[in-house]
């Protein structure tokens, strides 16, 4: 099964630093500067969504209005965040009760 790619993006807007997932249904995003529990919450579970349908590659950029020079922590974070999410999406490929769900 060919694997679908999702865009993230690290970007400013509203001058919050967001994570922004491009999903079909519509963005969703993280504001890394919040401590709003919901936002992850809603993240995760329209990424399951996806995850039910076909298998992932997140496909990760930094957006054109993100500062790196002043924002480096923040990029050196989600960089480590995104490589440890892609590899928890890739070993749940072969998590059997996933297999069913898609087979179903």
């Amino acid at each position: 099964m060919d694997k679908k790619e999702l865009n993230v993006v690290l970007d400013s807007v509203d001058e919050h630093i967001k994570l922004i997932f491009k999903i079909d249904s519509g963005d969703v995003s993280i504001d890394l500067e919040s401590d709003n529990s919901d936002e992850i919450k809603n993240v995760f579970l329209e990424i399951i969504k996806e995850i039910e349908n076909a298998p992932i590659k997140l496909n990760y950029t930094i957006g054109e209005n993100f500062d790196e020079s002043k924002n480096k922590l923040f990029k050196d974070a989600v960089d480590e965040y995104i490589e440890q999410l892609q590899k928890e999406i890739d070993e749940l490929e072969n998590d059997s009760n996933l297999i069913e769900i898609r087979e179903s």
